[in-house]
């Protein structure tokens, strides 16, 4: 997968996921998805109860380096978490 700036993007990922939105698809605007068909770093934290065990599924926050390949215009599409430290990135930049 490339984006706009040819660059390589090396996701950890990548060939295992079979999620139908990314946030590194530069046309993500014209994919069309289900819940669950998402990629992880863009669902929201979300508490799961599986037999009387309490779980967190997804929040997580995605790598530096790949956040950095993010098309601006999918930025509001990641969650909570990967948009906190994007914004951080950029005010270091």
């Amino acid at each position: 997968m490339e984006n706009q700036n040819t660059k390589k993007i090396e996701c950890p990922s990548f060939y295992v996921c079979n999620q139908n939105l990314c946030p590194l698809d530069d046309e993500l605007n014209f994919r069309k998805g289900k819940n669950g068909e998402e990629c992880k770093w863009m669902r929201n934290p979300k508490m799961k109860k599986i037999q009387e065990r309490e779980f967190i599924a997804g929040g997580s926050v995605m790598p530096d380096g790949l956040l950095n390949l993010v098309p601006t215009c999918n930025i509001e599409r990641l969650n909570e978490a990967s948009k906190k430290r994007i914004l951080e990135l950029k005010t270091k930049q």
